[in-house]
Parts: C-alpha cells; sequence; structure tokens
C-alpha cells in the first residue's frame, strides 16, 4: 500500500502578467480563467514483475510496475486581486470565481495578479475517482552501494464528475499522464 500527492495542471492554462497591476505597482502574474486549482491524493495497491534477473555486478533487471486505487480530487479556490472602482475610488479586493462576477473575473483590465496561495484554504472541496499506473522500470545494479531506477509510463485519474479547473475551457473528468520518476539512494 502506498500514497502520493501530487498538483494536477491542465494544459490549457496560461500564465499572464498583469498590465494594470504593473501601473499600481504589482508585478504578480496570474492564470486566466482559472477557477480552481486541482490536487490529487492517491492510495491504493501496487504489483512489480521482473522480465531479467539482476546480475551481480553491473546487471540491469527491468520490470513492469502497476498501481491502482482511489484518488480524491481536492479543489481549492483560485483568487485574483481585482481593481474595483467603487464610487470613484478604486479599491483592491480579492475574488473568487462565481456566475455573478464572470464578467469581472475575466476582464483582463481590472486583474492585478493573483491571491495568496493561502487564500481559500479553507474552502477546500473534495471530488472522490479512481486511478491507474502502468510503468516499465530499468533497475541497474542489484548489489551496488548506490541505488538507481528509472521508471517511465502512463497514468489514468477519472473523477465522477467534472472537475471545475478552467471557466475559460470545457473542464473534464478523465486525465490522462505520463510520467517519468527517478529514484535515487544508498544502500546500508
Amino acid at each position: 500500500m502506498f500514497a502520493t500527492f501530487s498538483y494536477v495542471r491542465d494544459p490549457r492554462e496560461s500564465k499572464n502578467e498583469s498590465q494594470v497591476g504593473s501601473n499600481h505597482g504589482e508585478f504578480r502574474n496570474y492564470t486566466y480563467g482559472k477557477q480552481n486549482s486541482f490536487f490529487a491524493l492517491r492510495t491504493g495497491l501496487f504489483g512489480l514483475r521482473y522480465f531479467s534477473e539482476k546480475a551481480r555486478d553491473r546487471g540491469v533487471a527491468v520490470a513492469l510496475v502497476w498501481r491502482y486505487g482511489m484518488s480524491a480530487g481536492i479543489l481549492k479556490p483560485y483568487y485574483l486581486k481585482i481593481l474595483d472602482n467603487h464610487d470613484g475610488e478604486n479599491l483592491q479586493v480579492l475574488v473568487r470565481y462565481e456566475e455573478d462576477n464572470k464578467d469581472e473575473f475575466l476582464d483582463p483590465d481590472h486583474i492585478l495578479g493573483k491571491g495568496s496561495f493561502f487564500k481559500g484554504i479553507t474552502e477546500l472541496s473534495i471530488i472522490p475517482g479512481a486511478y491507474g499506473q502502468l510503468g516499465l522500470r530499468i533497475d541497474p545494479g542489484a548489489y551496488e552501494k548506490y541505488v538507481r531506477s528509472l521508471e517511465i509510463g502512463i497514468q489514468s485519474d477519472l473523477y465522477i464528475k467534472k472537475v471545475p479547473i478552467l471557466v475559460t475551457e470545457k473542464n473534464k473528468s478523465f486525465f490522462l499522464n505520463f510520467y517519468l520518476s527517478l529514484q535515487l539512494g544508498k544502500r546500508r
């Protein structure tokens, strides 16, 4: 049994520099149209099957690795610092996306930058799901002093509903990723 925690980024996300913020001394980047930050906590079972044995010195073992289990998708609201003109006075306010403020949230002429990472940390929500991984591991030297292995593979996550990461794009409930893992260590 094992657990992993990772940040899931939509490939359509793009960083922007605030044009309004640079005029007001704020130099914060933001992701246009981002509604939520998304993290995945995965726990489950794994298996490993070697196709070749390691030689005593300078040998290489090749193995098939699989992992599967439950995934908890964690949504954290993404806040933007907006320049709000209220009664002729410019105020800086932090807002999260809602249908009521969609025009304001998506107007680059009012965005100063993103809010603090910790803003919205008490407003987390969870989307249950499942995941699976399949990879190939290359393990050189069974008895060498230093442990090294390289793993490359494919991973999929499926959640019970669409994950609202971006306002401006069609959201999805299925994520497919390729991964590369390098393990280094020392034997005792």
